[in-house]
């Protein structure tokens, strides 16, 4: 295929560059998507951390001897902890990404509503600090202080308004802020997974909001429907379980669709299968319908079934396309491609463990952590997403630190998360399969103490990785080549490690889905011809 190597202007005059300030100043009044994306990343992953250790401290309150802490503190460690894993961690960290990425994937100067990307930080983070208070003042999930539960309600209101408002920014950069050239098919995939989890987010997390703000509305009235300890975890634990925990791997699909093929030095064969996959996983991941509060047997209903079942499709379909490419091109071994292997082995693991979940015969969902009317098991599916999200993060961190960071993240600590965050969600995640498997299974009753504490060795593994890819960042600091692995086939890697504001003097001519192979001239193996 031969292509044209003129480069072209961005045509960007809706999204204006921001002026550049130093010092703290100039950080916390930054509208550079790049500084707004660093913060997300970085606050992300400490707050991820963090929560992984509340969740292990959490779960050990299913011990015979009750665990470190009082139930009740139990308790509200593990809604915390689940909480600050979802909107502290997962969701946040991909939006950062993506407000520092998307931008310079799609050939604009910036992201759209630059100031309103800034506002969604803030409020986010604001939200993310006053949770944490008000659990430590005993509020939270079931705590004590009616003031400061109320507090933590409003907290987690603010922490869906940051990102939604944030999602918006990013699909509405990659909707509207393309570089001439660049129709939609030719989007690179992480684009589009972030387009695809603002659609599902826009659809889904205001009926969280609606289920938090009835929750408030009956505490502070006295009631007792939503209000009572045990109906407020009852009342949004859907959002913390199959299918809508599946919305957090959405971004994932999209990391691995673009860098599997740059691994390789291959062009991605059958792409609008692989873009298909990731729209159907998406589809299939909307849990707002699911909630045990409002539907009672919703778990054991023929739609759960299918859905619990359905959604191991487009991650084979993806899987299997992904698993060709890299035979092709026998990639050398590298931190991102160890990565990216234990992120699609933990997603398929998670999609299988959640499809047995749905199986009423297997029971599954009888035994319950504590007092939060959440199976063991169910959670223990969410432990292979969430370690799934750790290793993806890994993968992106390493791969994207040259426009993160300027550098190259450290081989040995890249690989080392990775490893982490294998051995954290299997560990997590077979640990509470097997306590849930307990009624079913009676052998497996006497060895109950051992999975809970294997299961917190598994959590406490996962809040490693997150700090070991956090520190792989920060030791990535500096400057490289545009493209240091001579591979890169999207816009990103057209432009200076790190970006320079405004991001780009020239955006190369877009004739492909693959506009830096066109460049080097690359051919294209995989038989698609786009002219």
């Amino acid at each position: 295929m031969t292509t044209t190597e003129t480069p072209v202007e961005t045509g960007d005059d809706t999204a204006p560059e921001v002026s550049a300030s130093s010092g703290l100043a100039g950080i916390l009044g930054s509208g550079d998507h790049k500084v707004i994306g660093r913060l997300f990343i970085g606050a992300s992953l400490i707050l991820g951390a963090l929560s992984a250790v509340a969740l292990a401290l959490g779960i050990l309150g299913n011990l015979g001897s009750g665990g470190l802490f009082a139930a009740e503190v139990n308790l509200r460690l593990f809604t915390a902890g689940q909480i600050g894993l979802v909107f502290g961690f997962a969701l946040p960290f991909f939006l950062g990404l993506a407000v520092l990425l998307v931008p310079l994937q799609v050939g604009a100067s910036s992201v759209a509503f630059p100031r309103a990307a800034a506002m969604s930080l803030w409020v986010w983070l604001a939200g993310a600090i006053t949770m944490g208070v008000a659990v430590v003042i005993d509020g939270g999930i079931g705590g004590g202080n009616t003031r400061a539960v109320d507090l933590a309600f409003i907290s987690m209101v603010m922490l869906l308004v940051g990102l939604l408002l944030g999602a918006v920014c990013v699909a509405t950069t990659a909707l509207t802020l393309r570089a001439p050239g660049m129709t939609f098919d030719r989007v690179p995939m992480f684009a589009w997974s972030m387009v695809a989890a603002a659609g599902i987010s826009v659809l889904t997390w205001p009926v969280l909001m609606g289920n938090l703000i009835l929750i408030r509305v009956d505490l502070v009235n006295g009631q007792t429907t939503f209000g009572s300890a045990g109906g407020q975890w009852a009342a949004i634990a859907w959002a913390f379980m199959q299918p809508q925990i599946y919305v957090l791997a959405i971004p994932v699909l999209g990391v691995l669709g673009d860098l599997i093929p740059s691994l390789a030095d291959r062009r991605q064969p059958s792409r609008g299968v692989i873009l298909a996959a990731i729209g159907a996983f998406a589809a299939l991941s909307i849990g707002s319908w699911s909630q045990i509060i409002q539907l009672n047997g919703v778990w054991t209903g023929p739609f759960f079934v299918i859905v619990s079942f359905a959604i191991i499709l487009p991650v084979l379909a993806a899987a299997g396309g992904w698993g060709s490419l890299l035979a092709q091109g026998k990639p050398r071994p590298s931190t991102p491609l160890v990565a990216a292997v234990v992120t699609l082995l933990l997603l398929l693991l998670g999609v299988i463990v959640g499809a047995l979940f749905a199986v009423g015969p297997l029971d599954l969902q009888l035994l319950e952590v504590g007092a939060t009317g959440t199976p063991m098991a169910a959670v223990g599916q969410v432990g292979f997403v969430i370690a799934a999200v750790a290793a993806a993060a890994i993968a992106a961190a390493a791969w994207w630190a040259p426009k993160i960071s300027g550098g190259q993240m450290s081989a040995g600590l890249g690989g080392l998360g990775a490893l982490a965050a294998l051995g954290g969600g299997v560990l997590w995640g077979l640990g509470l399969l097997l306590a849930g498997a307990s009624t079913r299974f009676s052998g497996l009753e006497g060895a109950l103490d051992a999975l809970v504490v294997v299961t917190a060795l598994g959590m406490a593994l996962v809040a490693g990785a997150l700090a070991l890819g956090g520190l792989g960042l920060i030791g990535a600091r500096g400057a490289s080549d545009d493209d240091p692995s001579g591979t890169g086939q999207t816009l990103e890697w057209a432009t200076s490690s790190p970006p320079a504001l405004g991001n780009f003097a020239e955006v190369p001519a877009v004739t492909s889905a693959e506009p830096l192979s066109d460049l080097r001239g690359d051919g294209d193996d995989s038989g698609n011809e786009d002219s």
